[in-house]
């Protein structure tokens, strides 16, 4: 399943909202709970072109285009 979809559905929210819900503390605790310690899959290709697996640490407060993400690509999809 797609993460955003999953996000959704555990806040019973539509996909567009995802923003304001997780603004809330007990949101993005109930979410960052529920994803602490998955392995996460990158939607990106790497050098190689394969997909990585990465483990959820958290959520960063700093913004995507300043936090380089797995092999320093920057873009939408980063992790902690």
């Amino acid at each position: 399943m797609n993460l955003l979809d999953a996000i959704a559905t555990i806040l019973s929210c539509e996909k567009a909202a995802l923003h304001d819900y997780l603004n809330h503390p007990i949101a993005e605790k109930k979410i960052r709970d529920y994803l602490q310690g998955r392995k996460l899959r990158t939607t990106y290709l790497s050098q190689i072109g394969e997909q990585k697996d990465v483990t959820f640490g958290g959520f960063s407060s700093k913004s995507s285009m300043i936090q380089p993400a797995y092999e320093g690509f920057l873009g939408l999809y980063y992790y902690k």
